[in-house]
C-alpha cells in the first residue's frame, strides 16, 4: 500500500478516535464517576406541613426573598417590588420562614407576588433528600421571555415543625447550572452532582456536570 494512502488512513482513524474520546470522557465524568464514588440517584419527594404538601408558591416567595436579600438576582425576571410585603411578618432574621403564618395569609387571598407578569417563570421546587432535619432542595426558574435556559439554585433547609430555615444556598446568578442528579450525604454536608446536559442545548457533547458541596450550616446563614 502506498505511504500516502496509509498515512491518510492513519490520520482518518486518529480523528475518528479523537471524536469518540470526548463523549466517553463526558459519560465517565457525568455518570460513571459519581456512581463509583458512592453517589446516589435523587429521590423525588415533597415537604409537608402537618400532612399537607407545602405549595410551590411558598417556596417561590422564599427563593425570591433570599435571592433579593443576597443580591443574587442578576438576570431579569421578578422584580423586588413585586414581593408582597404582607408576608414579611412571617420572616425572622431574613432566613427563618413561619409556614403556618404564610399559609394563613395565603388562605385570606393575599398574593405572594403583586402585579407580576413573570410569575410563570418559576418552575417549582424538587426536594432531593432528607438527612435528620436538613433537606437538600433544587429550585428551578427561567428568564421572562423566550430564553429557553434554566437557572437552578440549590438550598439546604432546616425544617422541623413549623419553621423553614435557610442554612445554606448555592445561588448561580447569571450562570445556567443544571438540576441535581446525584447526591451523597456526608457528616456535615451534602455533596451533589448536577445533570451534564443543559436544558434546551442543541448538543450535549462536551458538557460536564458540576460537582459541589453544600454544608448543612453555612456561617453566613447561621
Amino acid at each position: 500500500m502506498p505511504k500516502t494512502i496509509k498515512y491518510s488512513i492513519y490520520i482518518f482513524l486518529f480523528f475518528i478516535a479523537l471524536y469518540m474520546i470526548t463523549p466517553i470522557e463526558d459519560a465517565y465524568h457525568n455518570e460513571l464517576k459519581p456512581i463509583s464514588q458512592g453517589y446516589q440517584s435523587i429521590k423525588y419527594d415533597f415537604l409537608d406541613h402537618y400532612g399537607e404538601k407545602i405549595s410551590d408558591d411558598i417556596f417561590m416567595y422564599i427563593h425570591y426573598f433570599i435571592t433579593f436579600a443576597e443580591n443574587a438576582r442578576e438576570f431579569n425576571s421578578v422584580d423586588k417590588a413585586n414581593l408582597n410585603n404582607a408576608y414579611l411578618d412571617c420572616i425572622e432574621d431574613n432566613k427563618i420562614f413561619n409556614i403556618t403564618c404564610m399559609k394563613n395569609l395565603q388562605s385570606t387571598g393575599e398574593e405572594f407576588l403583586i402585579n407580576d407578569k413573570c410569575s410563570w417563570t418559576f418552575f417549582g421546587h424538587t426536594p432531593i433528600v432528607q438527612h435528620k432535619n436538613y433537606y437538600l432542595v433544587n429550585i428551578k426558574e427561567k428568564m421572562c421571555g423566550n430564553f429557553v435556559g434554566r437557572f437552578n439554585s440549590y438550598y439546604v433547609f432546616e425544617y422541623a415543625g413549623n419553621y423553614i430555615k435557610v442554612t445554606n444556598a448555592f445561588l448561580p446568578g447569571k450562570s445556567l447550572f443544571n438540576p441535581i442528579k446525584y447526591y451523597k450525604i456526608n457528616e456535615d454536608s451534602f455533596s451533589i452532582v448536577s445533570e451534564g446536559c443543559a436544558h434546551g442545548a442543541d448538543s450535549c457533547r462536551g458538557q460536564r456536570a458540576d460537582w459541589l458541596e453544600l454544608k448543612f450550616i453555612n456561617e453566613k446563614h447561621s
